[in-house]
C-alpha cells in the first residue's frame, strides 16, 4: 500500500513539474518573478521526487528483509510442529501396553510333530490382544522393538526337545534340551516387528513336553 502511495505521489509531482515547465515556456518573454517561482518549484519537485524514490527503494529493501525473516520463522515453526508431532506419536506408542504371558492348560503335552506351532492355550496376560491362543501366533498390534522369552520343560524319558522362535519364516532363536531329568530349556530374543508381523514357537525335535506352569511363552513391546 505504501508503495502505491509513493508511486502516486511521484506521478502527481511529475505532472506538476510538467505544468510548471509548460507555464515557463509560455511566459518565456516574461523575465519577472514568475520565472523565479517556477524555477524554485521545479527544484523542489525534483528534490521531492528523489526523496520519494529513495524512500520507495528503502521500503522495498526493508520489505524483502522482513519477507526473508518471515520465511525463516515459518520454516522454524514447521520444523517445531513436526518435532512435536513426532514426540506425541512416540509418547502414544510408549503409553500403549503390549505384553503377554501364556502357558499350557494341560500338565502333559504329547503327540507333537516336527514343524508344529505350539499353542499355549492358557492366557495369563494379553495386553493389546496380540496373542491368539487358538493359532499360537503373536501378531504385533503396532511397530516397535519386542522382547520374547521361552521356557519349556521336557518330559522325563521323553527324549531330546528342540524348539525355535520364528518371525514368519525366519528363525530368531533356538532352545535345546536333552537327557537330564526335568531339564528346562530357555531362549530370549529381541526383534523389531512391523505392525502385523507375527511370532510363534515351533517344535523342531521331540513330541512331549511338561505343560501347566512348567512351560511358558512371554513377549512384550519394549520401545517404539
Amino acid at each position: 500500500m505504501h508503495r502505491q502511495l509513493d508511486t502516486r505521489c511521484i506521478t502527481i509531482l511529475l505532472a506538476m513539474l510538467a505544468l510548471l515547465a509548460n507555464a515557463r515556456v509560455r511566459r518565456s518573454d516574461d523575465n519577472g518573478p514568475l520565472e523565479l517561482v517556477v524555477n524554485g518549484l521545479s527544484e523542489k519537485v525534483t528534490q521531492l521526487t528523489a526523496q520519494l524514490q529513495a524512500q520507495s527503494t528503502q521500503f522495498n529493501d526493508e520489505l524483502q528483509v522482513l519477507g526473508a525473516k518471515l520465511s525463516a520463522q515459518n520454516k522454524t515453526l514447521a520444523s517445531q510442529e513436526a518435532e512435536i508431532t513426532s514426540l506425541k506419536n512416540q509418547l502414544a506408542s510408549v503409553a500403549e501396553s503390549v505384553a503377554f504371558t501364556v502357558k499350557f492348560k494341560n500338565g502333559h503335552i504329547s503327540g507333537l510333530g516336527k514343524g508344529q506351532t505350539l499353542t499355549f492355550n492358557n492366557v495369563m496376560y494379553n495386553a493389546g490382544g496380540g496373542y491368539d491362543p487358538v493359532t499360537g501366533f503373536f501378531t504385533a498390534p503396532s511397530s516397535g522393538t519386542y522382547a520374547f522369552f521361552l521356557k519349556v520343560m521336557r518330559m522325563d524319558g521323553g527324549g531330546t526337545v528342540q524348539l525355535s522362535i520364528y518371525k514368519g519364516a525366519s528363525r530368531l532363536g533356538t532352545s535345546y534340551s536333552c537327557c537330564s531329568v526335568n531339564a528346562v530349556t530357555t531362549e530370549a530374543i529381541t526383534v523389531h516387528l512391523d505392525q502385523g508381523e507375527a511370532v510363534r514357537v515351533q517344535i523342531d525335535v521331540g513330541s512331549e513336553l511338561e505343560g501347566s506352569s512348567y512351560s511358558a511363552f512371554t513377549g512384550m513391546k519394549i520401545s517404539p
